[in-house]
């Protein structure tokens, strides 16, 4: 083998070199970087409760809680910010993408809403049918989860308004922003609150990634800060 590859070795040089454009370089280190916070944003919580607590069981009350509420994230409100990318991007969507924008946040808020009032009200009743009487603890971390699917659904459009803008560097910032700030809450509330703690902290964190982002939005003419409130 060693001898078949010193014969070979002048026809197993790769060149390596990719020439690419500079402005497709800094978007992409923009997304690879947005990808760090997104996963730094949905695993410091766990990490967090796991190493200030050092008790899995709580670590468990806390999954059995947010089980509900991430599943109805990942397979419905993540999904959006997909084909409204697309749709926001395309050339004919340039005149009345800030109309849709004001739009989809009202209605998605009103809808999350309804379904955070939902799961708020018969936490009990997912928590006893689905895990059983041992995850009675989950049943807060539930009640106060749910309400983050207003916010969630209220602010998933944000993103792609603002990547069809050319401007993805916002909502990076943004979730450093966030990031740094729930690292901060939950270290403070987690060893008062328990498992009840992150969600605590999630909640109150992505209250105010949304008063700040609502806020600038509003530069573009879309009018979402009091819509926010009001709902």
């Amino acid at each position: 083998m060693i001898v078949l590859l010193w014969h070979l070795r002048k026809n197993l040089i790769f060149d390596v070199r990719i020439d690419i454009e500079s402005k497709i370089m800094k978007y992409s280190l923009i997304i690879l970087a947005g990808q760090i916070v997104f996963l730094l944003g949905t695993t410091l919580d766990l990490v967090l409760l796991r190493v200030l607590l050092r008790n899995p069981t709580y670590v468990g009350y806390y999954n059995a809680g947010i089980r509900i509420p991430t599943m109805i994230q990942t397979m419905f409100i993540s999904q959006l910010s997909i084909p409204f990318l697309y749709y926001f991007s395309h050339a004919e969507s340039y005149q009345s993408r800030e109309k849709i924008v004001e739009f989809g946040t009202r209605m998605l808020g009103i809808i999350c809403g309804i379904i955070s009032i939902i799961l708020f009200s018969f936490a009990d009743k997912f928590i006893l049918l689905l895990f059983g009487q041992g995850y009675s603890e989950s049943i807060q971390v539930l009640r106060i989860y749910s309400l983050i699917l207003y916010i969630l659904g209220f602010t998933v459009l944000f993103g792609p308004f603002y990547f069809s803008k050319n401007k993805p560097i916002i909502t990076v910032l943004l979730g450093l922003f966030t990031i740094s700030l729930l690292f901060i809450l939950n270290v403070v509330l987690i060893p008062y609150f328990k498992s009840v703690g992150p969600a605590i902290s999630m909640l109150s964190g992505l209250i105010i990634y949304a008063l700040v982002i609502t806020h600038m939005i509003e530069k573009h003419k879309i009018k979402c800060f009091k819509n926010f409130i009001v709902l």
